[in-house]
């Protein structure tokens, strides 16, 4: 077989290449530790270190999470901890008023403390960690929990008739002649018509006049000469109505006496026309003006339902007479407050017109289904609902100056108003621990204070230091008592919270250990795969060397004419 010198290159040039090839992968390997460089080196191997990559970040990412997350459930552990030892003080001064041996002084002065206490247990409740308040749900920047004032203005309806005139007259001059102020005004007559509703007979039809009375409405009817005041225009209704009813005294009515309708400037500066209850209401013949100028109006009415004032006595009866509407009542009327706290609505209707001592009221707490007996009206009224419980009680406040005359139908609305009010949400934030595991991270105020249907043994812990303040401010001692087994079950339902705050704690650590553990594994793993043993890879390279070497030499041998002794 004849080698060419042309064949004997390209094998030396081969096998120098190989060996030269191995030698620079255990020099990188030597340099770098790693004996997979490339995917080539080893494929399913470069698969693998790229899967144990991917665990271990992910490892890693949970641990830093997981760190966060035990910083925010310490920092919860230990709120709940100070709003326990809080409570447990609460109790203790319940227990102390709950003595039948301290006098009434001694409670009240009690009451005054708990209450302040009280207030801090709201800002601990409201403790933050940095910006992030800790009960407050995933709305982390919403402070939980707000104290609310003990007053609320109440919301003032009138149930009845009542005619109000369009023109403000308080602005005008009280003093002078009511054609000068008044435009169109004029000498001349005004009929009114009050009546009360008709007498029916069994079957439900309207019983005939007795013998020697006139058929139909009878006006009451006052001249107006156009000089007199707009106050004195006020007292000629007034004493034609008290006059129409032959002077009858009734210390209730804001006269002195009887009479079918009352005449009067409010505090919102507007005249008002009040027809008696269950009366009703027709302008007749107005030869003054008066009433267009002023612009009656029936309120609650629209504006195609107005009556015009009558040219006839005979136009008075119809259908169209206004009906008696919900109309609201200027808050300065009567400047109603309820005080105190209580989740109840309560609806408070004036049943009996007057003033303070005269007038009377009921209350209903299921919007108006069923009503309690009627009570004296005072300036100030304590309101509850038919079972009495103590921490639904308010009082219902008074504030207008004088003795104000309160209409039978005017209604008094209470919305409700908490002593302590939730303003986050219920949300719970699910955190990863470790593969498909995830941990409750937040505890909500409501879970700690509120109660909640699940729960048959929780208690709303505001409602139970709001009814145990007005217990001992009120002296009532049996209320105390009771008071202070609800406490017992608000300081379980916190001590519950607090263990599961302290085994979310030990499942996360339980986790970081099990996490720390994988790591280590997949390392080992991760080293066993692409880490070089060293030792060995130095006896590879000095064997690699040695081999690069010889192989040198013997190309050297095997190629010694050059080209200048190959061409002679």
């Amino acid at each position: 077989m004849r080698v060419t010198d042309q064949t004997k290159h390209k094998a030396v040039s081969a096998n120098l290449g190989k060996n030269a090839e191995e030698l620079q992968e255990l020099m990188i390997g030597m340099s770098n530790g790693k004996k997979l460089n490339k995917p080539s080196d080893d494929p399913v191997g470069a698969a693998m270190v790229q899967d144990f990559h991917t665990s271990i970040n992910r490892s890693q990412n949970l641990e830093k999470n997981i760190g966060s997350d035990k910083v925010w459930l310490n920092a919860t552990e230990a709120a709940t901890s100070q709003i326990t030892e809080t409570m447990m003080k609460l109790k203790e001064m319940a227990l102390q008023g709950a003595n039948g041996g301290i006098p009434k002084e001694q409670r009240a002065v009690l009451s005054t403390e708990i209450k302040m206490i009280t207030d801090d247990l709201i800002k601990l409740a409201n403790k933050r960690e940095g910006k992030l308040f800790l009960f407050s749900g995933t709305k982390t920047f919403t402070e939980p929990l707000k104290l609310n004032s003990e007053l609320k203005p109440a919301e003032i309806q009138f149930d009845g008739l009542r005619i109000k005139a369009d023109r403000e007259v308080i602005p005008l001059d009280q003093d002078k002649p009511i054609n000068q102020v008044v435009p169109g005004m004029m000498p001349g007559k005004l009929q009114l018509f009050v009546e009360p509703p008709p007498i029916l007979d069994a079957e439900g039809n309207p019983l005939p006049p007795l013998e020697g009375e006139e058929a139909g409405p009878k006006p009451v009817e006052i001249d107006l000469m156009g000089d007199e005041s707009l106050e004195e225009v006020v007292k000629k209704l007034n004493d034609a109505f008290i006059e129409a009813e032959g002077f009858m005294e009734d210390p209730e009515s804001p006269v002195g006496f009887k009479t079918r309708l009352f005449a009067q400037i409010g505090v919102d500066g507007h005249l008002y026309l009040d027809p008696s209850p269950q009366h009703s209401f027709k302008f007749g013949e107005d030869t003054t003006g008066f009433v267009k100028a002023m612009g009656f109006k029936f309120l609650g009415q629209t504006a195609d339902q107005q009556l015009q004032p009558l040219q006839g006595a005979e136009d008075v009866a119809g259908d169209n007479a206004p009906k008696p509407t919900d109309e609201p009542i200027p808050f300065e009327t009567y400047s109603p407050t309820f005080k105190g706290y209580s989740k109840e609505s309560y609806l408070v209707r004036v049943s009996k017109a007057g003033t303070y001592g005269t007038a009377r009221f009921v209350v209903s707490d299921d919007g108006g289904e069923t009503w309690s007996r009627p009570e004296v009206l005072n300036k100030q009224n304590e309101i509850y609902n038919p079972e009495g419980k103590p921490s639904d009680k308010v009082r219902l406040i008074f504030d207008a100056p004088g003795k104000p005359y309160f209409l039978e139908g005017v209604e008094f609305q209470f919305e409700g108003n908490e002593f302590v009010e939730y303003h986050g949400n219920d949300v719970v934030k699910q955190v990863p621990i470790d593969n498909g595991i995830k941990v409750a991270l937040n505890t909500t105020a409501p879970e700690m204070f509120m109660k909640r249907d699940e729960d048959p043994d929780s208690v709303n812990t505001f409602e139970v230091l709001n009814r145990l303040i007005q217990s001992l401010r009120d002296d009532e001692q049996e209320a105390v008592l009771e008071s202070i087994s609800d406490m017992d079950k608000a300081i379980n339902q916190l001590l519950k919270a607090r263990s599961e705050i302290g085994s979310r704690v030990l499942e996360l650590e339980s986790s970081e250990d099990r996490l720390k553990q994988n790591m280590d594994y997949k390392a080992g793993e991760l080293s066993e795969i692409q880490d070089m043993d060293l030792a060995k890879g130095a006896l590879d390279l000095n064997k690699a060397e040695l081999k690069h070497q010889t192989a040198l030499d013997a190309s050297a041998r095997l190629i010694q004419p050059t080209l200048v002794q190959f061409l002679k």
